[in-house]
């Protein structure tokens, strides 16, 4: 391998490394990120009485489900990587009633619907009929469940609730971003000292044999580099 050659190939292994390493220190703050949560938790009073009779309700609790005036409920919100995924931003709050049941709801802080209680419909498809060798042969069980809504209007301090579950969302979303910029920042930071490393060896020790050695160790180490960011590419995405 000529002086030459083994400059050029130096620099252009150089800058890939400089690039892979970044790129680990995306993914690995991506993967830190996925493990942040926030939660919130208080308790509710309701400031008047409200039914829930609808169809599905009725049927689930064998009769409309009245909640009294002055009802103490709780609410217990975690907010992470999974519910901000599918979207999930209600707030779940839970009633105990007279049987020792509990009755949970989802409040509808951005009142939405003028509506004091509905329910929310959801649709599902259950495998009954699932072989060992896994293949579907299509024959599945669709299901209905009800989620009971009830607007945050009907509960004391409701501005107030819905305003501090607002703060902690957002407070979730400034950990997630300065999670993400910190190692971003760590990762060139660690790219550049690698980088920088080289060449001063390089540019320190102008013996052609370390030229080509370095040249050499820099394709292994971008290698292994690129193995190191597929994998964990993967195993964060896998999460």
């Amino acid at each position: 391998m000529k002086s030459k050659t083994s400059n050029i190939i130096l620099v252009i292994t150089t800058i890939l490394l400089f690039l892979l390493v970044t790129a680990y220190g995306v993914i690995d703050s991506w993967r830190k990120s996925k493990s942040i949560t926030e939660g919130y938790k208080a308790s509710i009073t309701l400031n008047e009485t409200v039914v829930f009779d609808d169809p599905h309700i009725v049927k689930q609790y064998g009769g409309p489900v009245t909640l009294e005036a002055g009802t103490v409920g709780e609410i217990y919100e975690i907010i992470d990587w999974y519910t901000e995924k599918h979207e999930y931003k209600h707030i779940q709050a839970r009633f105990d009633l007279e049987e020792g049941e509990s009755f949970k709801v989802i409040l509808d802080y951005e009142a939405e619907n003028e509506k004091d209680t509905r329910v929310i419909i959801d649709k599902y498809d259950a495998n009954i009929n699932v072989l060992d060798d896994g293949k579907d042969r299509g024959n599945t069980n669709t299901f209905e469940a009800a989620t009971p809504v009830l607007n945050i209007n009907k509960i004391n301090d409701s501005q107030k609730i819905a305003s501090e579950f607002k703060q902690m969302r957002e407070r979730y979303y400034q950990r997630v971003k300065q999670t993400i910029k910190d190692g971003s920042i760590k990762g060139v930071i660690v790219a550049f000292a690698l980088v920088a490393v080289i060449w001063v060896v390089k540019l320190t020790v102008r013996k052609e044999k370390v030229g080509k050695a370095l040249a050499i160790l820099t394709i292994c180490i971008d290698v292994a580099m690129a193995l190191i960011d597929v994998v964990a590419f993967l195993l964060t995405r896998a999460m």
